[in-house]
């Protein structure tokens, strides 16, 4: 059996972004030629915050299932049910994470809580955590002046589609440990709800059209 390197991992950090279609983190992983680990972690504090409900994970699911259907059979989004930290030092201690990136989360308190948190961590642990943006809304900014012309850059801006077929996937299923942590949700399933991955949103886009 084949020895997997493990020293260098970059894992792209699925947040609200459930996509592979103008995914930056995605395309600059790709580009740069890094192994990656597509990742999602259901984090109880955020499943159980009052803003969220059984509909927005029914959603979350079904867009994780959508990517997977994309991606080679041999890879999937490696899925984790704890708080990111405790997924951060999991990973850490099986594979060399050496660097994340995602888009910058606009959300709740508890996400903007937790991703102070994530970069103390990555400050601690000599991490890089590359942000991308991911709209027009910018976080932390001190005031809203440069709101239109900011509007503007990432309205015109191209998209960034990722070349699957490029990817340096890293092959995190042949590591036993992680096989028996990953996470599959059981849930409530809603019905009459927009269901979640890109081909059900082009779809419905056409159906407008």
């Amino acid at each position: 059996m084949a020895v997997i390197d493990t020293s260098e991992v970059t894992l792209i950090w699925l947040k609200r972004d459930l996509r592979l279609r103008d995914h930056e983190p995605l395309y600059r992983a790709i580009q740069n030629n890094e192994a990656i680990i597509l990742f999602y972690c259901w984090e109880p504090s955020l499943i159980s915050d009052p803003h969220m409900s059984g509909r927005h994970w029914q959603f979350v699911h079904q867009s994780l299932e959508a990517i997977n259907a994309q991606v080679p059979a041999s890879i999937s989004v490696l899925q984790l049910h704890m708080e990111m930290l405790a997924a951060l030092d999991f990973l850490s201690q099986h594979v060399g994470v050496t660097r994340i990136r995602s888009h910058q989360e606009i959300g709740v308190s508890v996400t903007h809580n937790r991703d102070l948190a994530v970069a103390e961590w990555c400050t601690r642990n000599q991490v890089t955590w590359h942000e991308a943006k991911s709209g027009a809304v910018i976080r932390g900014l001190p005031n809203r002046k440069a709101w239109q012309s900011n509007w503007e850059l990432t309205m015109h801006a191209p998209t960034l589609d990722p070349d699957l077929s490029q990817a340096n996937w890293f092959p995190w299923q042949h590591l036993p440990v992680m096989k028996t942590r990953v996470y599959q949700p059981s849930l409530v399933q809603h019905a009459l709800m927009q269901p979640g991955g890109g081909t059900s949103r082009l779809a419905r886009h056409a159906s407008f059209l």
